[in-house]
Formats: C-alpha cells, structure tokens, sequence
C-alpha cells in the first residue's frame, strides 16, 4: 500500500466515524458494495478519483483536492 493510499484511507475513515456513517451508507454514496468501502478504508484498495469527488463533496469539501489537502495536513481555509 502506498503511503497516499494510507493517509487518504486514514482521512476517509476518520470522516466516515465522524458523521458515524456506515459502510453500507457510503456505498449507497458512491454506487458501491459495503464489501468494496471497507477494502478502501482499511487502506487494502486505493479510491478511485471519482469515488474521492464524491465523498469529498459528501464531506463539505468542493472537490476531491480538498479532502486530498486534508489528508496531507495541508487544510484551507
């Protein structure tokens, strides 16, 4: 796993418990199976960019950049 890979499925995961949403609830988000989100936030599979986008506007950000930035420690104001 790349360290990219790990710190976006850290930040993923972390909003995800925050709004303790499940699984199931962010693959309704995305399209997706629970099966597929879990191997994503256990850092197992990378995020597609498009899954990004759209958990990212899910988030409040405007697009994936911002929950990349978060992720990098890099927030904007």
């Amino acid at each position: 796993m790349s360290a990219t890979t790990k710190v976006i499925a850290e930040t993923t995961r972390s909003l995800i418990e925050g709004e303790g949403m499940s699984q199931e609830q962010v693959g309704a988000i995305l399209g997706r199976s629970q099966s597929y989100v879990s191997a994503r936030v256990k850092g197992l599979q990378p995020w597609t960019t498009e899954d990004i986008d759209t958990l990212a506007k899910h988030f409040g950000f405007a697009n994936a950049f911002g929950l990349i930035d978060k992720a990098r420690g890099e927030e904007r104001g």
